[in-house]
């Protein structure tokens, strides 16, 4: 085996209904939370309030950016930068997928560091930026799937140049993950095959490609 180094600096809350920690662990970073999701869904409906009544009941006011399209892009993330910085919140809290909780990281790192969003993505065309900084991000996975809540990357897309990339940067990586099953197995068992299938392309990819 080859040599490594590994390291998982996040803070993982597992359990049934662990959801209501997320007041309590967001308040430790600041009194405003920048609450980035998916747009809002009837089904769903029960995740967003139980993660805004944890934030209410500790006194941490919530601003809510609902905008995470799959595969985020430039122009949403950028907007999101621009709101976080214009209603001064302290945390960012993603709740969602795979896509929602990167469109957090990227947020809460290019608002700290500059720039647009696409500045630090990794292309044959440019060097990327680097990370100077991070606001804290506590990520609320809804799905097994890419584990974006507890690592440092994160994939964006450019619609107008028709490219998706990522980044990465140990600023970037959540410093509380709160993983309620509760809300992974109300998902349909086809979101959850779906997911099943992204874990084991994440994994094999490093064997395939350079």
């Amino acid at each position: 085996m080859k040599p490594f180094e590994w390291s998982l600096p996040t803070k993982m809350v597992y359990g049934a209904g662990e959801i209501k920690r997320l007041g309590e662990e967001a308040k430790a970073f600041g009194k405003k939370a920048f609450f980035v999701t998916f747009e809002p869904v009837e089904a769903a409906a029960f995740i967003r309030e139980s993660a805004l009544a944890s934030l209410a009941e500790a006194g941490v006011e919530t601003v809510i950016y609902d905008k995470i399209e799959p595969n985020p892009s430039v122009k949403t993330i950028d907007e999101g930068v621009r709101q976080f910085k214009e209603c001064g919140a302290d945390v960012v809290v993603a709740v969602g997928g795979g896509s929602a909780i990167d469109a957090a990281k990227y947020i809460a790192s290019v608002a700290e560091s500059g720039g647009s969003s696409w500045d630090y993505v990794v292309l044959a065309s440019h060097t990327p930026r680097e990370y100077t900084g991070a606001y804290p991000v506590i990520a609320v996975p809804t799905v097994s799937a890419a584990g974006s809540e507890v690592n440092a990357g994160g994939v964006i897309t450019n619609t107008d140049l028709k490219l998706k990339s990522f980044s990465r940067s140990p600023y970037r990586i959540p410093k509380v993950a709160i993983i309620d099953p509760e809300l992974i197995t109300s998902l349909p068992v086809s979101v959850t095959g779906d997911g099943g299938v992204d874990i084991f392309c994440h994994l094999i990819e490093h064997y395939l490609s350079t």
